[in-house]
């Protein structure tokens, strides 16, 4: 299944101060940027090759931080040419840690648009998720096998 969007709006943004305290502990942060609105979505960036499955679910300090859900992602160039790793987290909004997250995937195909025009990502979320998207000028496509909650797949 592939879905179209129009392209988000990215902004670069500074480290926010108050990560070490809703990830308990000290980051090696690469970047970070803002999409959407203020209840949108915050990227952050791991360098090269972190493994993202090491990262501890944001404490429930997030949501005293920001209304935004984040995207944290890093680039895995061992694994092959535009694949990288993500993780999803919106506990303000009831969403501990999301599965496989196809709106974080059309933010992240948009983030990484000056580096890689197609994306293959491993959500590792403990359940997992594999998703792909594509980017062209006024676009963002993204897709995957999608499986319903209640076992059925959807076609």
């Amino acid at each position: 299944t592939w879905l179209r969007f129009e392209q988000i709006r990215i902004q670069e943004h500074s480290v926010p101060d108050w990560l070490q305290q809703v990830f308990h502990g000290p980051q090696a942060l690469h970047g970070a940027a803002l999409a959407g609105g203020t209840s949108g979505y915050m990227v952050l960036q791991w360098p090269d090759g972190y493994d993202l499955s090491r990262l501890s679910r944001p404490t429930a300090a997030l949501a005293e931080c920001t209304e935004r859900a984040l995207i944290c992602t890093a680039a895995r160039p061992e694994w092959g040419e535009g694949m990288l790793q993500l993780r999803s987290f919106a506990p303000q909004y009831g969403v501990e840690e999301d599965i496989a997250t196809g709106s974080a995937m059309r933010v992240l195909a948009q983030y990484w648009s000056s580096r890689f025009k197609q994306l293959t990502a491993f959500q590792c979320s403990p359940e997992g998720g594999l998703l792909l998207s594509r980017h062209t000028a006024t676009h963002g496509e993204v897709g995957g096998r999608c499986v319903s909650t209640s076992g059925g797949v959807c076609d």
